[in-house]
């Protein structure tokens, strides 16, 4: 257990390293242990990594757009994609609900009812209104899973909009809530079991949800599972060639019955395979490059460096250059880089799960992929 210790102690002293009116609040905490260690050094990491951008980037992806700072935007728009339609239908009901019966009460001279009841709803609009502020301000971009706090309040919002139209058009109210609460759940019986993945249809569905968000807005390594199915149920498209997998977690393929050719995104093995015709199963964060070395969009700086280690590799030339990019490029990263890069151009053959992309590639495709124009800039580059 020493060691463990010792690995923890270095991880505390690295988020109390600064001194702040904050991290002396939480150690004071730790050391009288008013509240559980692991939530206490969980609390600190995440704060410090959500506020302040000077202590450590945290890539992030947003409709085909990359940061490493996040977006500011980030969660309106998650909050937009991820929110079923029946749920946001009744939110503007319950707005459109409000305006009436503030409206109706200023008419008839009633104008303290618009405070008495911002008063009444004040936990309400206090909570989404404070909690939304402060992730527009965060640069931890990684999931709608973060907004998850102020549901319970929308949902208690949502419910106002009967009570506010009880006197008017309570029936048709309540056969409208009757309505959104069905279509609520078919759609989530639709989607069974791959609820992390859902999107509205406002996002083009779970099957195009990989083009807006990634992360643990969609992919946390759950298919392998699926992917064995699939593969079990298309043994004809798996049998065509190699097959390959750039897999987005941390169980082993091989646990499910999954034999395939690893492809570690980052380059992270001493080589990567060569590319052969086959079957390629990448998962959606891994084919956005969001974590990678090489992340982000496919670059003119990128092709520089590609093309440079493509001739020292095949040419033995040597080159050398004074960017530091260049000279700690490695092939094989910015070769699967490329190859996704131009994967994200196509449709895939298969989505598993919603997670999981399934391309089939034969050899004039790689080529074009690894050696022809880059498929994420202009042709005549």
């Amino acid at each position: 257990m020493e060691p463990v210790r010792e690995v923890w102690n270095e991880q505390w002293q690295a988020c109390l390293s600064e001194g702040t009116a904050l991290e002396n609040m939480v150690a004071f905490a730790r050391d009288h242990r008013l509240l559980p260690e692991a939530y206490l050094y969980g609390f600190v990491f995440t704060s410090e990594r959500a506020v302040n951008k000077n202590v450590l980037f945290r890539p992030a992806f947003l409709d085909g757009e990359w940061s490493n700072t996040g977006f500011t935007s980030f969660f309106p728009r998650a909050f937009l994609y991820k929110t079923p339609i029946p749920l946001l239908l009744l939110l503007i009901t319950a707005g459109v609900a409000g305006f009436l019966r503030w409206r109706d009460a200023w008419k008839n001279g009633d104008r303290s009812a618009i405070g008495r009841d911002l008063r009444r709803l004040s936990p309400i609009w206090a909570l989404v209104l404070v909690y939304g502020t402060f992730s527009l301000t965060s640069y931890l971009n990684i999931g709608h899973r973060h907004l998850l706090p102020i549901y319970p309040a929308i949902f208690i919002a949502c419910g106002a909009c009967t009570y506010f139209f009880r006197s008017q058009s309570g029936k048709a109210v309540a056969v409208f809530a009757g309505a959104m609460l069905c279509w609520q759940i078919i759609e989530s019986s639709l989607l069974r079991p791959d609820y992390l993945t859902y999107f509205n249809q406002l996002a083009g569905g779970p099957k195009n949800g990989y083009k807006h968000l990634v992360d643990s807005s969609l992919d946390w390594g759950q298919d392998l599972p699926a992917l064995k199915t699939w593969l079990d149920q298309h043994p004809n498209q798996s049998a065509t060639g190699r097959l390959y997998l750039a897999y987005f977690g941390t169980a082993l393929p091989r646990y499910y019955g999954i034999e395939a050719t690893g492809l570690p995104f980052d380059s992270s093995a001493d080589k990567l395979p060569a590319f052969e015709p086959g079957t390629y199963c990448i998962s959606a964060t891994t084919l956005q490059h969001v974590y990678s070395l090489a992340h982000g969009k496919w670059t003119r700086e990128y092709e520089s460096a590609y093309r440079l280690a493509l001739a020292r590799e095949v040419y033995h030339f040597d080159l050398t250059a004074n960017d530091s990019f260049i000279n700690s490029a490695s092939l094989q990263r910015l070769r699967f880089a490329r190859l996704c890069a131009y994967l994200r151009k196509r449709e895939p053959t298969a989505n598993v799960g919603n997670s999981i992309l399934v391309f089939q590639l034969n050899q004039q495709e790689l080529d074009q992929a690894l050696y022809g124009p880059p498929a994420e800039l202009a042709p005549s580059l």
